[in-house]
């Protein structure tokens, strides 16, 4: 039993930094831009199906895709944003509400037309191996995966907080008149930011597919498990997001291992709940 309960808790951790690493995005667009955005999960699902397709035909190992889908998705989150997010940005929230709905049944939709309903599996050839210490095993694709969103967490916050750019996307929402004065382009920061957080998916997506398979309707797992991550760190609270992934990783492992894995949605929200009737803001809410 003691045995089982540490291999959950630290495939838990390992997945957790995932859980991170997927809602840094959806962060990024609520926290500059105010919009919810209910499809970030099927951006994930168009990132882990675009990695199999970039693996296909390159030959690539599918965690080495990310090089080749992370530009791809920045253009594709651009241009969503200049066509679809843009003409609503000044509408009340229920437009942009209804729109990001749209798109999570929209993006699917596309997902079915070009890569079929059958799931899609890349396993990484390069992480196939497994670590044995006392009893846990751990596999190289896990132990990567939980390692690369750390460490891909820690340069996003140098980014936000030691260049121009990220200076320029945190000023934007905490005051848009101040920083229109200083010459920062308002509406190119809300691009980029829209299309940074789509973009941002790419690694993720390419990690998950090492170890899991991609379908058209994947997205929505992930989007409530991004949107949980975000809320229990707090809206617009970049700090609490890798603790609040690994609350949730934790807890859907603990329930997998020891339980039943039908039940962990369950268990997630119902923690979530209770974190929530603590603590309103979430852990490390502003407001």
């Amino acid at each position: 039993m003691l045995i089982s309960i540490v291999q959950a808790l630290v495939n838990g951790v390992l997945i957790g930094c995932i859980y991170a690493l997927i809602a840094i995005g959806l962060q990024m667009i609520y926290g500059v831009l105010g919009i919810i955005n209910l499809a970030h999960g099927d951006f994930l699902m168009l990132a882990m199906l675009i990695a199999y397709s970039f693996a296909y035909m390159t030959g690539m190992d599918v965690t080495l895709t990310f090089l080749l889908t992370f530009p791809l998705l920045f253009i594709i989150g651009a241009g969503v944003y200049l066509s679809v997010i843009n003409p609503l940005i000044k509408r009340k929230p229920l437009f942009q509400f209804a729109m990001t709905l749209g798109l999570s049944f929209f993006l699917p939709s596309i997902a079915q037309v070009v890569w079929g309903t059958e799931p899609k599996a890349s396993p990484s050839t390069i992480l196939s191996g497994v670590i044995h210490m006392g009893g846990i095993s751990i596999t190289y694709s896990y132990l990567t995966a939980g390692l690369v969103g750390v460490l891909a967490i820690i340069a996003l916050y140098i980014f936000m907080n030691r260049t121009y750019l990220g200076l320029a996307i945190r000023a934007v929402p905490d005051n848009k008149d101040a920083a229109a004065l200083m010459g920062v382009n308002i509406k190119m920061i809300y691009c980029i930011s829209f299309a940074l957080g789509i973009a941002l998916l790419a690694l993720p997506g390419s990690l998950l597919m090492a170890f899991q398979n991609a379908y058209p309707t994947i997205g929505t797992r992930y989007n409530l498990l991004a949107w949980c991550v975000v809320v229990l760190a707090g809206l617009g609270s970049f700090s609490g997001l890798l603790v609040s992934g690994l609350i949730v990783g934790i807890i859907e492992s603990l329930i997998a291992s020891l339980w039943d894995p039908r039940a962990t949605p369950l268990g997630i929200y119902l923690v979530f709940l209770l974190i929530l009737w603590l603590k309103p803001k979430g852990l490390f809410g502003r407001g």
